[in-house]
């Protein structure tokens, strides 16, 4: 399963991050909703900028390794729930809330369909998330970052099929020049890449319609889903 192994280098990998901005331009972005449900919330380090914002978050996950490091991130919130979850189908069965989020390319993974068919979203609520977009990314350059103390992630554009993208991930720490040791992480990632026609068409499907979209520089792009 991706991310079993892959979760205790997660925070080292993204320390860089600006979450905190993220999490504040989602929240202006959802015109402060009151409650909200993350999809694929990983170590919770977008919920530990949301939490003090909301009344209520709901933060789920495939992975039990990345669900214990978010609740170790974010114990001192009392308003901050988690899921376990492996069956999208599961939920239809939570409150609905105002606003939904998939951060940091969840929906590549999940699939924006299955996304769609379960989001217990109220009338009017939004959906936010970000995407990597098919016509950048193919044009993207993968390769070795370091994520210091000797520290190493490689990440491999293995496979291009459409929208399909398979990423080979490896760890490895550097033990002197030019010698390394043996790798302590290696996963493949499959991910759907998405255009906005993809994105209207899906969510005409769901009943939902986009109310705004922000580019970035690079090859991913938010958008925002209304419920109809």
């Amino acid at each position: 399963m991706i991310f079993k192994d892959y979760a205790s280098y997660y925070d080292l990998i993204y320390k860089d991050k600006p979450y905190k901005q993220e999490a504040e331009f989602v929240c202006d972005w959802a015109n402060k909703p009151k409650t909200i449900l993350d999809l694929g919330c990983g170590t919770g380090r977008h919920i530990y900028y949301l939490a003090p914002k909301v009344e209520q978050i709901i933060g789920i996950d495939a992975s039990l390794e990345m669900l214990t490091l978010a609740y170790m991130h974010t114990k001192k919130f009392n308003n901050v729930r988690y899921i376990f979850n492996k069956t999208d189908k599961r939920l239809l069965d939570l409150p609905k809330v105002d606003c939904a989020t998939a951060l940091f390319n969840v929906v590549g993974y999940i699939g924006l369909e299955e996304c769609l068919k379960y989001l217990p979203l109220k009338k009017n609520g939004l959906f936010i998330f970000d995407i990597w977009d098919s016509a950048k990314v193919h044009s993207y350059s993968f390769g070795k970052k370091c994520l210091g103390n000797h520290w190493y992630r490689e990440s491999l554009l293995t496979r291009r099929n459409n929208n399909q993208v398979q990423v080979d991930i490896a760890i490895f720490k550097k033990k002197r020049k030019h010698i390394y040791e043996e790798q302590k992480v290696y996963e493949k990632h499959l991910l759907t890449a998405y255009s906005k026609q993809d994105i209207e068409k899906i969510g005409k499907r769901f009943n939902y319609k986009i109310v705004d979209i922000k580019p970035t520089e690079n090859w991913s792009c938010w958008f925002k889903l209304q419920r109809l």
